[in-house]
């Protein structure tokens, strides 16, 4: 299969600090591979090459499309100005260095609306190509919400491999969420949203008031999908139970998993379905505010034992701060190796509550 390679060269006082903070990073959305002159990732659109020179870093990208290549190259030039907290030059060459149309757009069209619980709204969508979505590689797609009453003015991308957005009146509503099912042969996907957001945040906003007809964008899919396991613990809050219940329905029935999940209350509950061997446990806050409550820590402290002996992989969405603690947990263990546990901040709480911020996808904003 041809190869589609890009190259760019990062002219940096401290390239050093930035490959570290880069490399921190990535290391929760592919795999990082240190290497003498800097580190190798390996994802699932492709390979990065991160290496030292003497005035900066240079970059090489290969994948096996023109789409996956410019995915890749959005996620990189992303996060370099991210963490770079100074002015970078960044300019691509190689294949697609002239493309400025963004990678994996699609325009939706809502066809229906309605709440699965009292903080769970369900939204249904006419896309126009529902093939990308299929599969268990990557079940998260970013939603962008144009303002109500103007017409949408979507996103492109700059020479820098960064997404050029709409700005002022035009500015769009950026959310990552995760695709709950897909009808290929409609062409229809259905997102499961938390709308109990502090003060209505826009994504919130949008799920409650989602009219029959509305147009909004979509970027996917991106992030990570199901384990290739066959032994599971999963564990996460009401933003993960979408994701969770997509991947209990796709496990093979000669799979297991104990799963492990925090709502708010009894009326949050779900019906779960899976031909897997499947132990299901409901952990009620009654109150106590979302990301702060430690029982998933709790929980995994105590199954964390049982992960050598048994083989589980761990995964776990929550609050950004809370994925943090699990993953400290998980390295206190020597016999935890990084292949087997995947811990995702889904929101944080310096933001309205449930808003997702770390990009599920090599889309962000």
């Amino acid at each position: 299969m041809t190869a589609f390679v890009t190259t760019t060269f990062l002219r940096f006082k401290n390239a050093e600090r930035l490959l570290a903070e880069l490399l921190t990073h990535f290391a929760e959305h592919a795999t990082v591979i240190r290497t003498d002159s800097g580190a190798r990732l390996h994802t699932s659109y492709g390979t990065v090459d991160i290496a030292r020179q003497q005035e900066g870093l240079s970059v090489g990208v290969s994948s096996r499309s023109a789409g996956a290549l410019a995915m890749i190259k959005v996620f990189i030039a992303e996060h370099v100005f991210q963490f770079a907290h100074e002015p970078v030059a960044m300019v691509w060459s190689g294949d697609g260095a002239d493309e400025r149309r963004l990678p994996n757009f699609q325009r939706l069209r809502v066809l229906a609306a309605s709440s699965v619980t009292p903080r769970m709204r369900r939204i249904t969508f006419q896309c126009e190509d529902a093939a990308p979505f299929v599969g268990e590689s990557h079940y998260h797609a970013r939603l962008l919400i144009p303002p109500q009453g103007r017409a949408p003015i979507w996103p492109s991308l700059a020479a820098s491999g960064r997404i050029i957005w709409p700005e002022g009146k035009d500015a769009l509503t950026s959310r990552v969420y995760s695709i709950r099912s897909v009808e290929p042969a409609r062409n229809i996907l259905t997102m499961d949203i938390v709308v109990h957001g502090q003060g209505g945040s826009p994504g919130a906003c949008f799920a409650k008031d989602a009219r029959e007809d509305a147009i909004v964008g979509v970027l996917g899919p991106g992030g990570g999908g199901r384990p290739d396991a066959g032994n599971l613990l999963l564990l996460g809050d009401e933003t993960a139970l979408p994701t969770i219940a997509r991947m209990l329905e796709n496990l093979p029935s000669t799979s297991s998993a104990d799963v492990f999940i925090e709502v708010e209350d009894e009326g949050e509950e779900q019906m779960l379905v899976s031909n897997a061997r499947v132990r299901i446990n409901w952990l009620h806050r009654h109150g106590v505010e979302p990301g702060r409550s430690a029982r998933l820590e709790q929980i995994l402290r105590e199954q964390a034992a049982r992960e050598a002996e048994a083989g589980r992989f761990v995964w776990a969405g929550c609050e950004r701060g809370q994925a943090e603690r699990l993953r400290n947990i998980l390295g206190e263990r020597s016999s935890m190796r990084r292949s087997s546990h995947h811990i995702m901040g889904f929101w944080t709480r310096q933001k309205a509550a449930y808003e997702p911020v770390e990009p599920a996808q090599p889309t962000s904003h």
